[in-house]
């Protein structure tokens, strides 16, 4: 399997729980205790809670295909809108967080989008991916997690 060289043994479990008590959920988040750097902990959006492998996360995932594929990073972009993609965007692709993202995580990206509501993620494509392939241009960013 994919993951057994990174010594990940199966069966992988992982659990994701929902609660409409944000603040609970910052809190588990944040407050690792003895769990801390034998699991991964992060909230993949406001009202859900993820807890995997520490090494089951967008950012190993993607550094994998990465190598699998023989695209390098830095030839890769990412969009994200969660704490989960925080991992992804450290990998060194280029990142573009959602304008609806948190703000940890829109300081996490290259660049910021639009919101969800706004069409980020078609914006972001035209944009940062399409509109520089047909000009030859280079992305210019704004600089880490500012809207661009």
């Amino acid at each position: 399997m994919l993951l057994e060289p990174l010594g990940i043994k199966w069966p992988l479990a992982g659990f994701n729980g929902g609660s409409e008590d944000f603040e609970l959920l910052a809190r588990c988040e944040e407050e690792q205790g003895a769990l801390a750097g034998r699991v991964y902990i992060v909230r993949s959006q406001p009202y859900y809670l993820d807890i995997t492998h520490p090494r089951a996360n967008k950012g190993v995932a993607l550094s994998e295909l990465s190598e699998l594929l023989t695209v390098p990073l830095t030839e890769i972009a990412v969009i994200g809108d969660g704490g989960n993609d925080i991992p992804m965007f450290e990998r060194g692709c280029f990142s573009i967080a959602m304008g609806n993202a948190r703000p940890e995580v829109q300081r996490s990206a290259d660049v910021v989008t639009d919101t969800n509501r706004e069409e980020g993620f078609a914006n972001a494509i035209e944009r940062f991916i399409l509109s520089p392939r047909r000009s030859g241009a280079q992305i210019e960013t704004t600089g880490v997690g500012e809207r661009a």
